[in-house]
């Protein structure tokens, strides 16, 4: 690998972020809270849970955002989670580096784990959206 794209792919994260509105926990990394307080009804959310470990997390994050953006039935979520032993990556069971899990508008879980990534790869293929970010449904699963 060139050392061109080794210093991309290591400085991509850097760059992108999340959307600042849908950082549901800024600032308290692990605490527990109530999710179904900050899911947005009539939508589809899209809640990523990120641990801070993940090095294409914020790649991703952005992608998901502007999908959203772009997308306005869906709403992106994003959950720092701190440790994968904190409080609120057990409750809602996050054992890799980072987690998905879809809502509907109501608030029932659609998808979590492998079933969220083959639902965003879906997601991504349905709407031909161009930017995927550095998500992969193919990824190993956390």
């Amino acid at each position: 690998m060139s050392r061109f794209l080794l210093l991309l792919l290591l400085a991509a994260p850097a760059f992108a972020q999340p959307p600042q509105d849908a950082v549901l926990n800024p600032g308290r990394a692990g605490e527990a809270f109530e999710l179904r307080y900050h899911l947005k009804a009539g939508q589809v959310n899209i809640v990523h849970f990120d641990t801070g470990r993940c090095g294409l997390c914020p790649a991703t994050a952005a992608s998901l955002g502007k999908l959203c953006t772009t997308y306005p039935q869906y709403a992106y979520r994003y959950v720092e989670v701190g440790s994968r032993e904190s409080p609120l990556a057990r409750h809602f069971n996050i054992t890799g580096p980072f987690g998905f899990q879809i809502y509907d508008g109501e608030g029932r879980l659609l998808a979590a784990g492998a079933k969220a990534y083959q639902w965003l790869e879906n997601l991504y293929r349905e709407t031909h959206f161009p930017d995927r970010g550095h998500f992969r449904a193919s990824s190993p699963t956390p």
